[in-house]
């Protein structure tokens, strides 16, 4: 007997206000929701719903690790025309990868990748407690961040990797490194710090907008919702210490990455 597996429907947005695909990539934890969050609170883009650039949702119909597949996908959904009215993909597109599928698509003027990325101490200990959340074998679970950040990824986390890594740390420096050295060449991909989007909210999101040619009236900080809210892990002084100096110790042999930090 064949029987048919019910697929999760796959639903986005189209607004005929947007002029551009707008992609906002990150490292897992560094603010990702937030700037997505932002962008939609000021424009007529939207994270309702947002695209969620992964293997659980996309895995069937794209090769991630193909980026003539990931540019024909993505053009393929950018624009629908009804009624001679041209409407562009106005959810935001969300994704953790690696540049290099994306590749394609680097210096295409109608496509905006916006890049946060947050201090490592905050991400990784974000992300540490953010692994130990859930139930299933999301990547190694460890009772303190620094042992957490000296181990080599394992598990779903993986999905995110171009190559393996020795270590968690290593995989967040290249992650952040090859975005950097991609937004160095091409003109579409735009850094954004998280600190600077936290403390400095309406000069930085000045900039996001005025990258987009959006325009800029109210600008409005989204409530603290729509996000993957994680379980607190109580971590004394002494590991924080030992935490901290093990991040800055190891930033050492990434000099580019201090420079934006």
């Amino acid at each position: 007997m064949l029987v048919d597996i019910e697929k999760k429907k796959l639903q986005i947005f189209f607004d005929d206000h947007v002029k551009k695909l707008i992609f906002v990539c990150s490292h897992e934890r560094s603010g990702t929701h937030f700037l997505m969050n932002s962008i939609a609170y000021n424009s007529n883009y939207t994270v309702k719903p947002f695209l969620d650039f992964d293997y659980y949702q996309l895995g069937s119909i794209i090769n991630f690790h193909k980026a003539d597949h990931v540019s024909n996908f993505i053009k393929k959904i950018s624009s629908i025309e009804k009624n001679n009215i041209k409407y562009r993909l106005s959810s935001l597109i969300k994704s953790h990868h690696p540049a290099y599928i994306f590749q394609n698509l680097f210096n295409d003027d109608d496509i905006i990748f916006y890049y946060i990325y947050r201090h490592p101490i905050e991400t990784l200990l974000s992300y540490w407690k953010f692994i130990n959340h859930w139930d299933w074998h999301e990547g190694p679970k460890k009772k303190d961040p620094t042992s957490f950040a000296k181990s080599a990824p394992e598990g779903q986390m993986q999905r995110y990797q171009q190559k393996s890594y020795d270590s968690i740390f290593s995989r967040w420096a290249n992650h952040v490194s090859e975005w950097l050295e991609s937004s160095n060449k091409f003109k579409n991909i735009h850094f954004i710090h998280y600190e600077d989007l936290n403390k400095d909210y309406y000069n930085t999101m000045e900039k996001v907008l005025n990258i987009a040619k959006l325009p800029i009236k109210n600008i409005t900080r989204p409530p603290k919702d729509n996000f993957v809210k994680i379980n607190e892990i109580p971590l004394s002084d002494n590991e924080s210490k030992k935490f901290k100096e093990y991040i800055k110790s190891s930033l050492y042999y990434y000099p580019s990455l201090k420079n934006i930090l």
